[in-house]
C-alpha cells in the first residue's frame, strides 16, 4: 500500500484544516483506476457525490465557488501581462506584476516599484528560492533525466541571491 503525504505548500480547498493525505491519495488513486488517468473534470464529478471523501473539499454553494473562480480568473489576467522596455537598441520584456508576500498579506506589485524598492527585491528574492527550492523537490526524483549539474546550477542562482540580499 502506497503511503501519501501532502507537499509543503499550503492547501486551498474547503475544510482544509480536516484534510487527511491519505484519505485524500487513496479517493485519487481510485480515479485514476476507474477512469485510465486522472484530471480535474473526473475529480470534480467523483466530488459531486455528498458520500464521497473528496466531496466535503470542494466548495458547492454556487455563488462562492463562481466568486472564487473569478479570484482566479483576476490572478492569471494579472499574471499574464508583461511590461515591455526598451533596453539599448532592442526590448526586454518583464511580468508587470510580481506576487510579493509581506505582513499585508500576499499582492501583486508593479515590477517598476519592485525594482526600486529594496524591501520588495528583498521579499521577490526570498520568494524565488523558495520556488527554485520546490522546482527541486519537484523534479529531484527525475534528476537521472535532467542534464547533470541542475541542483548545482540551483545551488549557484540561490547563492548570488543570497549575496544581493546580505
Amino acid at each position: 500500500m502506497i503511503r501519501y503525504a501532502f507537499k509543503d505548500r499550503p492547501i486551498v480547498v474547503n475544510n482544509a484544516d480536516k484534510l487527511d493525505a491519505q484519505t485524500i491519495g487513496e479517493a485519487l488513486d481510485d480515479i485514476r483506476k476507474a477512469t485510465g488517468g486522472i484530471n480535474p473534470e473526473d475529480v470534480e464529478k467523483a466530488a459531486r457525490v455528498q458520500s464521497h471523501p473528496l466531496h466535503p473539499h470542494f466548495e458547492w454553494d454556487n455563488k462562492k465557488a463562481a466568486y472564487a473562480h473569478r479570484l482566479s480568473q483576476a490572478r492569471s489576467l494579472i499574471t499574464s501581462i508583461s511590461s515591455v522596455e526598451a533596453e539599448g537598441d532592442k526590448e526586454v520584456s518583464r511580468p508587470a506584476y510580481v506576487s510579493i508576500s509581506d505582513k499585508g498579506g500576499r499582492s501583486y506589485r508593479h515590477i517598476t516599484e519592485v525594482m526600486t524598492n529594496s524591501r520588495l527585491q528583498a521579499l521577490a528574492l526570498e520568494q524565488a528560492k523558495r520556488d527554485l527550492e520546490a522546482f527541486r523537490k519537484r523534479y529531484q526524483q527525475f534528476a537521472s533525466l535532467f542534464e547533470p549539474g541542475l541542483s548545482e546550477i540551483i545551488d549557484k542562482f540561490s547563492e548570488k541571491k543570497d549575496d544581493r540580499a546580505a
